[in-house]
């Protein structure tokens, strides 16, 4: 009697804990085959303190109980994921706070993502507060309430975004570009971004420990693109752009002129491509001869001489496969070879710009 009275408070602990125990060997053995069942051994409660449950789990073939804590990290934070879906399912308690530190560690990609949205649940009722490095939690949060942990002068400062993510999206970013690099490098297109890339791991064998964000935000719209927002998105801003030159003696376009002291009035340093000291035309006069001809070897392009800092290469390199295509085609259309706009597109400036730029010396 005495020890029925002893276990009387603790009986709906206990009838709780069976039912945890169901539920987390059903989630544990969805990933670990291998585990036969788990015990949690809960002390005698006193409300004075705290306790610590002890909870085990058994090998299905050594039938070996084994305290949680002992097992590998991944098991551990797997186990961290499956209390809280289990947490959720019976929808326990309002008006928590529940702090979580880089909850991604340990746990790839589909996980993290499952665990994402399990932490978006608990929010609806309470607040949660991780700290993180993962872009899959910065990408899947909410921007107005995300900070940024700088150290400045030996001061630990947050920093927030002002603007919203439509602003991002509009530049093609995403709130991991903006919180979790240390710097962002803005380029005209896609394939500036590709070959400035490939370049970049060349010239730097550590390049993506730099953790730099190349960033495209188009061409022709890059006019319309508000200085004073992308100052406010990294401190670490700088913008490289065509120079559109044609010849030794033309200047910059005054759009171009505009362009660039536009930027640089709130403190975005603007460059153009350069070789050997001189500004040339566009990103794909950066090529050597050698790098183009044996990045088109098996196509047949043979140039016999370099690439001038003026030239306009993607014509130049189009129209040479157009004229391949002239000679393996019976049905060509022969008159495409005066049609310089025809040319030019033959030239795929992602695909054919990456396979030479890997090419490049």
């Amino acid at each position: 009697m005495k020890r029925y009275q002893k276990l009387k408070p603790n009986v709906p602990l206990l009838i709780l804990t069976v039912s945890i125990r169901k539920d987390l060997k059903r989630e544990l053995s969805k990933m670990w085959s291998d585990i036969d069942d788990v015990t949690i051994e809960v002390p005698e409660l006193k409300l004075e303190k705290a306790f610590t449950p002890i909870i085990k789990v058994r090998d299905r073939y050594t039938k070996k109980e084994i305290p949680i804590t002992y097992r590998g990290s991944g098991m551990q934070r797997y186990f961290i994921l499956s209390l809280l879906e289990i947490y959720r399912e019976q929808k326990i308690g309002k008006g928590y706070v529940l702090l979580f530190e880089e909850p991604e560690i340990y746990l790839h990609v589909g996980a993290q993502k499952k665990l994402c949205n399990i932490l978006k649940d608990f929010a609806r009722e309470g607040q949660v507060i991780i700290s993180t490095h993962s872009s899959v939690f910065v990408n899947a949060g909410d921007l107005s309430k995300s900070y940024l942990l700088v150290k400045e002068n030996g001061e630990t400062k947050l920093r927030k975004f002002s603007g919203n993510r439509e602003i991002l999206e509009e530049l093609g970013m995403s709130p991991s570009d903006l919180f979790l690099t240390d710097g962002i490098i803005f380029v005209e297109g896609p394939s500036d971004r590709e070959i400035l890339e490939i370049f970049a791991k060349n010239l730097f064998p550590n390049w993506d420990e730099y953790n730099i964000a190349v960033i495209p935000i188009g061409g022709s719209n890059i006019g319309h693109q508000d200085p004073e927002i992308l100052a406010k998105i990294n401190p670490n801003i700088a913008v490289i752009l065509d120079s559109d030159l044609k010849n030794e003696g033309s200047a910059l376009s005054p759009k171009k002129e505009e362009l660039k002291k536009k930027f640089e009035n709130y403190g975005i340093p603007v460059h153009f491509w350069k070789k050997n000291g001189k500004i040339v035309r566009t990103v794909e006069n950066l090529f050597t001869l050698n790098a183009i001809n044996e990045a088109f070897v098996n196509a047949g392009i043979n140039l016999s001489s370099e690439i001038g800092p003026y030239d306009d290469v993607p014509f130049i390199l189009g129209r040479e496969l157009a004229k391949i295509r002239a000679m393996k085609d019976p049905y060509f259309d022969s008159s495409k070879l005066s049609d310089d706009e025809f040319c030019r597109k033959m030239y795929d400036k992602i695909k054919h710009g990456k396979k030479i730029a890997k090419k490049n010396d």
